[in-house]
């Protein structure tokens, strides 16, 4: 049993309680189009030559879903 799917299910658990892996799917993509719609906002903080970017990058377009950054590293490794 995976610890960070809904039992009985493929969807990994998120903040919005989607357990309909299409629903998740679609809304995934509506909160990154709209993150990557508003990036500029953290371009201050972000310098290539650091891995801490990488993860300010991801926490800035993925934080409303995850339950925790290790849930949504994982979903991403999974594709």
């Amino acid at each position: 049993m995976d610890p960070y799917i809904y039992p009985n299910t493929n969807t990994l658990i998120n903040k919005l309680d989607i357990r309909d892996e299409q629903q998740l799917i679609d809304v995934e993509a509506q909160l990154l189009i709209a993150g990557i719609v508003d990036i500029n906002s953290i371009t201050r903080k972000i310098d290539f030559q650091k891995h801490e970017s990488l993860q300010i990058i991801h926490h800035f377009l993925f934080h409303e879903l995850g339950n925790s950054e290790q849930s949504i590293f994982i979903k991403v490794i999974r594709f």
